[in-house]
């Protein structure tokens, strides 16, 4: 289950029934059902593969006609399709109190289905079962799955609420702290509906990133999974609300405190503005509201998000998520590999499959590469501007001293270790062959594998493998503003890059501007590295640091 969810106690002048449905409704709704993945398989199952005793339950006579459509996809009834056990919603955390005795809760399973089908329209609850046998509640939208309108329209941030401080490091700490929260939250949402703008849709604490643990010191930090920072997002039905909200005098307060707020668009913006000015948002899909994008083994994931991985069909019917098709999958993939030469590569701590056939060499799964899928992560390319010594970072170029490539590595070492650096004054070559000289001057380590295997060197500019030897300090005058990339081994947080930007603002008496590359600028550096290190994985060559290929292990 996602770490932000919607209400469990009820707000100001709502009686507990209320909350109850509105916690249902929140769980498969537009903007929460497609961006959790567990819920989402649960929902998909309900289409692709009914319960039993959905099934064993006729299709009444007199049942309205249902909104959800037949489905060339499905061979069942549309009054079969869509039911979620409501036991296994009501067993979730925020839905526990809810099973407790009347006031302060509704008492069973029966009371909080009578609750729904009273009240709501956006979910209806039905029994189901065969003759004679215990019959189970379950619940379903009454409607299609749809495109959320963009969250990020419908939503405010504020701050300025006590932040956490600490993390807690004994256990006991631990679970004080993590009780704490919960009746913060708890808190909030009271206070969010009590402002009366309009209906909350959810609200989300915003966190710290944590550390990996001691015993893993190079594993990503886990996003958004630390402290609580004293600052939300709120999340109303509509953009009206923000309206509402934005305009409130006196403005919101916590505790007496005025609060700082914006809209959450805002709030992007000026991040963006800050760190990637150069980046535009992508809104070919709707962006999961969700911000936790690690792991507790510390690898940053991407974020479950059904539309853009092309799970809903037309008609907002599910695809399936069958374990099965994986396994026919990986299946078909074994014979393939019997069939060619393949090597397992490890690049930039990610272990993929290459494969060499009559056509050259490729990546399986290459579509995930640089994308942030599987393990592949992401936030680890920057780009630079060094000015002009006047600091304009525009208009007519002027020589000045040659770029010291070790120098800047030197700096950055500190902060964040650093890849490769490089200028993007001239088109990045093409994947160099082994006998291209490199710039980068790190040290080879032993290999993983049984066997001595190959690193590549890194992909130098243009100008950079001009010349027949170059050095990593530059040769001869450079033109200046310059651009540049530099690449990194973990990835750049917020913090990390103000902390470069604040650090190396200024190198070799010129400003320097550092900002995040867009995604498909990202993308193209890690692709283009992946596939040299695919390409070396079967050239037997020796190189530095960042990657190595070997024979496919045996599959147990």
């Amino acid at each position: 289950m996602s770490s932000a969810e919607n209400t469990s106690a009820p707000a100001a002048g709502q009686s507990v029934a209320d909350a109850a449905v509105t916690q249902i409704e929140f769980y498969l709704c537009d903007s929460n059902l497609p961006f959790d993945k567990f819920l989402f398989t649960l929902w998909s199952d309900s289409f692709n593969q009914p319960s039993e005793a959905v099934l064993a339950t006729p299709v009444p006579a007199d049942v309205p006609k249902s909104a959800l459509t037949a489905s060339k996809q499905s061979s069942h009834d549309p009054f079969h399709l869509g039911w979620v056990p409501l036991a296994k919603l009501t067993s979730f955390k925020r839905m526990q109190p809810y099973l407790e005795p009347a006031p302060t809760g509704l008492g069973s399973i029966d009371d909080v289905a009578a609750a729904i089908t009273a009240t709501s329209k956006a979910v209806e609850a039905r029994q189901f079962g065969a003759e004679g046998a215990d019959k189970e509640w379950f619940v379903r939208r009454t409607t299609e799955l749809s495109r959320p309108e963009d969250n990020l329209g419908r939503s405010v941030y504020a701050k300025g609420f006590p932040a956490a401080g600490k993390e807690g490091e004994t256990d006991e700490e631990k679970k004080q702290i993590k009780e704490d929260e919960l009746k913060l939250q708890e808190k909030l949402e009271q206070w969010a509906k009590g402002l009366d703008v309009g209906t909350v849709k959810s609200l989300r604490m915003r966190r710290e990133d944590k550390a990996p643990p001691a015993d893993k010191p190079k594993a990503q930090p886990m996003k958004n999974r630390g402290a609580f920072k004293g600052s939300i997002f709120v999340e109303f039905a509509t953009a009206d609300a923000v309206a509402k909200f934005l305009a409130l005098d006196p403005k919101p307060s916590w505790e007496g405190k005025e609060l700082e707020i914006m809209s959450k668009a805002d709030y992007v913006e000026m991040k963006r503005k800050i760190y990637a000015p150069d980046s535009k948002p992508d809104a070919s899909v709707p962006k999961n509201p969700y911000e936790r994008k690690a792991g507790n083994n510390g690898k940053v994931n991407k974020p479950f998000n059904a539309w853009a991985e092309a799970l809903v069909g037309p008609q907002g019917f599910p695809k399936p998520m069958i374990v099965g098709d994986r396994k026919a999958e990986l299946k078909k993939r074994k014979a393939e590999a019997d069939e060619h030469d393949e090597r397992e590569v490890l690049y930039d701590g990610v272990r993929f499959t290459a494969r060499k056939t009559d056509g050259g060499v490729t990546i399986l799964d290459e579509e995930k590469v640089g994308l942030g899928e599987g393990e592949w992560p992401v936030n680890k390319v920057l780009r630079f501007t060094v000015a002009k010594l006047d600091g304009s970072f525009e208009g007519a170029q002027e020589n000045g001293d040659a770029f010291n490539f070790i120098e800047i590595k030197k700096q950055l070492e500190p902060i964040c270790k650093p890849a490769f650096v490089t200028l993007l004054d001239r088109p990045i070559a093409g994947l160099p062959s082994s006998s291209t000289p490199a710039m980068d001057v790190d040290v080879k380590p032993k290999s993983e594998f049984p066997v001595k295997l190959t690193a590549p060197p890194t992909i130098a500019t243009a100008s950079e493998g001009a010349a027949a030897a170059p050095t990593s300090t530059g040769t001869g005058p450079q033109a200046y503003p310059v651009k540049g990339q530099a690449s990194f081994r973990d990835v750049v947080t917020d913090e990390l890059l103000e902390k470069i930007n604040s650090t190396l603002g200024v190198w070799q008496g010129r400003k320097v501007q550092w900002i995040r590359a867009t995604p498909e600028q990202e993308r193209t550096h890690v692709l283009s590295r992946a596939r040299f290190h695919a390409e070396q994985a079967f050239s037997g060559g020796r190189g530095g640091k960042g990657g190595r290929g070997g024979p496919k292990r045996p599959r147990h």
